[in-house]
């Protein structure tokens, strides 16, 4: 696993999280709700988080289904009410084959770039898809800093620096086709997705997660005259760039495309 806070989630990491589901779910749930999947579909969310894509495919997407979702630290989930339909598990994905069966769909978004074994672990997710099942991987792609705003080219630089240190990779997303479709799968479709900076809460996606490493940027050098700059700039509805795109690969066993 990475060394980053971002991998560690659970209460702690709330924030970040939250703010991830506000900005990025609409995304996640439109290119989940264009698969055929069955009405009882069997769902696997790996890396759940705050279980809002759990909660929303259990209630919505496939209210005839099962769901189960799973995370290193579930207290945010376990702290509310999940249905009934949704299972709550603590464990590393590592652990599921022989635990958990096969599955219809499954889902891992904005975890799998924080591990060293992140290809063994994709495969390892494909073998739990049932035949016709489909896999839904979203990780980001960093742009580089050649944006309008300095300030945010400055805090993205130590950003991306701090992010290559603790293991992350911020442009495995790209590989992600070609390694799917090395594994046996079909690719259906690469959806791609802007990750905002700027707007305020609910559309900016950078404050908290910069927040949540910024004791860290600022040990490696970084100013605090600059991170209150580039908060002051997350907050502005008239502020729009473009630090992330995201990447969502959906790819299936035996496709019925």
């Amino acid at each position: 696993m990475s060394t980053s806070k971002m991998a560690a989630g659970g209460v702690a990491d709330a924030e970040r999280l939250r703010g991830i589901a506000n900005t990025t779910d609409p995304h996640t749930r439109a290119v989940l709700s264009s698969l055929p999947a069955p009405s009882a579909a069997r769902v696997l969310d790996i890396g759940a988080g705050t279980g809002s894509v759990a909660r929303w495919m259990a209630t919505e997407r496939w209210p005839q289904g099962r769901v189960l979702a799973v995370d290193q630290d579930v207290a945010i989930m376990t702290g509310q009410q999940m249905p009934a339909n949704c299972e709550v598990l603590r464990a590393d994905v590592r652990e599921l084959a022989p635990r958990t069966g096969s599955f219809d769909v499954v889902h891992a978004r904005f975890v799998l770039l924080h591990l060293p074994d992140r290809d063994d672990v994709t495969a390892l997710a494909a073998s739990l898809l049932d035949d016709g099942g489909y896999l839904v991987v979203t990780e980001p792609y960093a742009l580089g800093t050649h944006g309008r705003y300095p300030v945010v080219d400055e805090v993205m630089d130590a950003y991306n620096a701090y992010a290559a240190a603790v293991g992350m990779d911020l442009h495995w997303s790209k590989t992600v086709p070609g390694l799917v479709s090395k594994l046996g799968l079909s690719v259906v479709t690469v959806e791609t997705a802007a990750g905002r900076l700027g707007g305020g809460p609910g559309k900016d996606r950078w404050a908290p997660m910069i927040a949540r490493v910024r004791d860290d940027l600022i040990a490696a050098g970084l100013a605090t005259d600059t991170l209150a700059e580039f908060e002051r700039l997350c907050a502005q509805p008239d502020v729009y760039d473009v630090p992330q795109v995201m990447l969502t690969t959906v790819a299936a066993k035996s496709a019925r495309i």
